[in-house]
């Protein structure tokens, strides 16, 4: 046993011992670590503690088949019928039921991902028309390669987007970091002269590492760019 902070790290076999009013328990592990067993064991024991949990217990994950296959675990372990569902499906349902205490609409219903990509168009429109320097403001540079192509643009964009929100990384964080990091590497960008890094270059790409300062100047001005019109999108 160990503590990281406020936080008890213990073996395995002694976390499934901890009496059924510890509390919470975090099992963390790699792939294939048996997380999933421990959890069918806790539960397990945790409804012989206390048999009212049967009624009431809803177990979850990041994605349906997992939230389902873990409810499936438990049910065959336990031989109590367990509800598996995922977040998304979980938060939404608790959103249609509770439409007066969140202020959102009474048929509240789920944005479909090709009703997203229509949604998204429509708001990266003006990006892709005469209209960008009032949307994004006259200090972007409209010669982002990327833009030549709207429609490869608009769809690397959106699956950023998603990740992003995914990981509950808001627009003016991701800005933040952008522009941290562009700092730091063009504060001190690695030496593109290198023999070991012209050496592992292929022929075809050789010719990119030949930049002067004005040339990595340009670069880290569109990199900047390219991470506003991202944060604005």
């Amino acid at each position: 046993m160990h503590s990281r902070g406020d936080v008890a790290v213990l073996a395995l076999e002694r976390v499934l011992a901890l009496p059924a009013e510890h509390g919470l328990i975090a099992f963390v592990g790699p792939p294939t670590s048996g997380k999933t067993e421990a959890l069918v064991r806790r539960f397990t024991a945790l409804v012989a503690a206390d048999p009212s949990l049967a009624d009431a217990a809803i177990v979850t994950a990041a994605r349906e088949d997992g939230a389902r296959a873990l409810g499936a675990r438990i049910a065959a372990a336990s031989g109590i019928a367990v509800r598996g569902a995922s977040l998304h499906v979980l938060a939404l349902e608790l959103l249609r039921a509770h439409p007066l205490e969140t202020g959102l609409a009474l048929d509240l219903e789920l944005v479909e991902p090709l009703d997203a990509e229509e949604i998204f168009e429509r708001a990266a429109a003006p990006l892709f028309s005469a209209e960008w320097s009032d949307w994004l403001g006259t200090d972007v540079d409209p010669e982002i390669a990327g833009l030549r192509t709207p429609d490869r643009f608009a769809d690397a964009a959106l699956r950023l987007i998603r990740k992003l929100r995914d990981a509950g990384i808001a627009d003016d964080a991701f800005l933040a970091v952008a522009l941290r990091g562009a700092a730091a590497f063009y504060a001190n960008p690695p030496n593109l002269a290198s023999p070991a890094l012209l050496s592992a270059t292929k022929d075809e790409h050789r010719a990119s590492l030949a930049v002067d300062a004005s040339e990595l100047d340009r670069q880290r001005r569109r990199e900047l760019d390219l991470a506003k019109i991202l944060a604005r999108l």
